[in-house]
């Protein structure tokens, strides 16, 4: 009995063509019916869980660059700030050393 894995067709074509796969001619059994649709709907939630999984991913990859973004930008804040004390220390020093 020749089966098909239904890659590529919806469940429902994927079911019809496994009803008419059995080659000899009869009529497949209620059993078989009720197998090949069990079959179709793992398939189907193999896919669906993949999925969820894969935007599961995607949503904490984003996350993840958005917090790296977050830091870089805070970081970047806090080199300007210290680079602003720095060029006014720099600047009160040397008026000092004029005014000495």
């Amino acid at each position: 009995a020749r089966r098909h894995t239904g890659v590529g067709r919806s469940p429902v074509n994927s079911l019809c063509a496994r009803m008419f796969s059995w080659g000899d001619g009869s009529s497949p059994t209620s059993q078989q019916l009720v197998q090949a649709a069990l079959d179709e709907e793992r398939a189907a939630a193999r896919v669906a869980m993949k999925q969820v999984v894969a935007a599961a991913v995607a949503k904490t990859e984003e996350r993840l660059r958005a917090e790296r973004r977050d830091e870089l930008l805070r970081a970047r804040q806090e080199e300007a700030e210290l680079m602003a004390s720095l060029r006014t220390a720099r600047e009160e020093a040397e008026r000092a050393e004029a005014n000495s």
